[in-house]
């Protein structure tokens, strides 16, 4: 999912566009979002915002 989240933020605009935008640090950024990357959840939901998604944890059925 990082990664996939990665490649959609390059195609709008670049990791400089979402750093500008969510006003988190480039290097942040590409840290979280590398194959090693560990983003937290503040995180992954500023930059799913910037990226124009929306990031929703729910409840489990099981």
């Amino acid at each position: 999912m990082v990664l996939a989240l990665r490649q959609v933020i390059e195609a709008r605009g670049g990791i400089s566009e979402a750093a500008r935008k969510s006003g988190l640090a480039r290097q942040s950024i590409y840290r979280a979002l590398s194959p090693n990357g560990n983003p937290t959840i503040t995180t992954l939901a500023q930059l799913t915002s910037v990226a124009g998604l929306q990031f929703t944890l729910s409840k489990s059925s099981h």
